[in-house]
């Protein structure tokens, strides 16, 4: 029996340890560790990846001759008594420095593909930064409400044992669980909100179907911290760059295509003749030849103009998301100034009222000079002053999300 009751209290305490050691070990996410977990382990990036191998297999290939070509001819005449045989060998070589420049163009594209996928880290962080920043607001509504719960039960109870002496009507305490009842109903919307954020944050992540989501932190602290405006640590702006530099060798490239390849060959031939009445006669040709083409009807016109007008395009494009990036950037930066405003005033004037109001209703009502109507709306007052703060906290965060991500950090 004993032995049984320390095997119990044995397991039970290894599944408790093993427990313990497992919640430690689950990694959990934070505003600051959430951009390395996606780097890390999102799936579509990790896919998304692959496009810098492709853009690696292009450059490999690019800037090659074209393989050579051997010729091999045979003729005879009708009784198969003289026959030739001629074995020739051919090789393209480009007029100009095209290979060249076809490896330089393969080459930026690298980069180009490069600074996409540095662009998608920059937008699916943005995206979990923000989802983030509502999960961590959500929490602070439903504790938020989880007090205002509390502090209702206190008041229900109070009310109850005061309807039970008859000192006050029932009505009193109807009207107080009705509260609850909503206060309920508010929590439950917050958790549903929280579930549907899972479904937001784990694919960014990466995480299993049934790993749970553990999200630290809070957004106590607001800073107005400026930060140094280099457009170059976006990928969209380092990807505009290489574009144009790429145009510009792509239109090196189209002039150089102007003129085709040159045709280097070299062959031998053998033919045995019959000279009647000497007999056959075998003789021996090697040779050497080469073909010119002649730029006569194909220069290549539309593809360089086309070449030149994308180049000028990739020049208005850059100058155009350099200053939407940095208007943006400016915004969001006003708009965690605001949001700062208002929670300072929130802070400073709004809640010492408020606080000071639902005081004075909750004395008037117990010296009998007011209804439990004024007491509830004192606190819904507060109650709806704390959730302005918490949205107003909520969206300055988003704010310095975006301005940050704006900037590239």
């Amino acid at each position: 029996m004993y032995q049984k009751i320390i095997l119990i209290l044995g397991t039970s305490i290894a599944f408790t340890t093993v427990s313990a050691f497992a919640d430690q070990a689950r990694p959990i996410v934070t505003y600051f560790s959430i951009a390395d977990r996606v780097r890390k382990q999102n799936p579509d990036l990790a896919a998304a990846r692959f496009r810098i191998q492709e853009a690696m297999g292009r450059l490999t290939q690019s800037g090659r001759l074209t393989n050579p070509e051997l010729s091999i001819e045979t003729s005879h005449n009708q009784s198969f008594r003289e026959r030739a045989l001629t074995i020739g060998f051919s090789q393209k070589f480009p007029a100009t420095n095209r290979l060249k420049l076809e490896k330089e163009v393969s080459a930026v594209d690298v980069q180009t593909a490069r600074a996409e996928i540095s662009e998608m880290e920059r937008q699916l962080i943005a995206k979990a930064r923000q989802a983030v920043i509502e999960y961590l607001s959500l929490a602070q509504q439903r504790k938020l409400r989880v007090e205002q719960i509390k502090l209702i039960n206190e008041l229900s109870s109070t009310l109850q044992k005061l309807t039970a002496k008859g000192e006050i009507s029932g009505l009193d305490a109807s009207l107080v669980k009705l509260e609850r009842l909503q206060l309920t109903t508010e929590l439950r919307q917050y958790r549903a909100q929280e579930k549907a954020l899972n479904g937001v944050i784990k694919p960014l992540l990466g995480m299993p179907l049934e790993a749970p989501l553990i999200i630290g932190g809070n957004l106590d602290v607001m800073t107005l911290k400026t930060l140094p405006t280099d457009l170059d640590r976006r990928g969209d702006i380092r990807s505009a760059k290489h574009s144009i530099i790429g145009a510009g060798k792509q239109i090196e490239l189209e002039q150089a295509r102007r003129y085709d390849d040159i045709e280097v060959g070299i062959y031998a031939s053998a033919e045995r003749t019959e000279d009647a009445p000497e007999g056959f006669d075998t003789e021996g040709v090697v040779g050497i030849g080469v073909k010119i083409p002649l730029p006569f009807w194909n220069k290549n016109e539309g593809n360089i103009a086309a070449a030149k007008a994308r180049a000028q395009r990739k020049k208005a494009e850059l100058t155009a998301l350099e200053k939407t990036v940095l208007h943006k950037a400016k915004a969001a930066r006003e708009e965690m100034i605001e949001w700062a405003g208002l929670v300072h005033e929130i802070d400073n004037k709004l809640f010492p009222e408020a606080a000071k109001q639902q005081k004075l209703a909750e004395k008037t009502y117990i010296e009998g000079l007011t209804s439990i109507q004024t007491v509830l709306r004192s606190r819904e007052q507060k109650l709806r002053l704390q959730t302005s703060r918490i949205a107003a906290v909520e969206a300055f965060h988003k704010a310095r999300a975006n301005y940050e991500s704006q900037l590239g950090y």
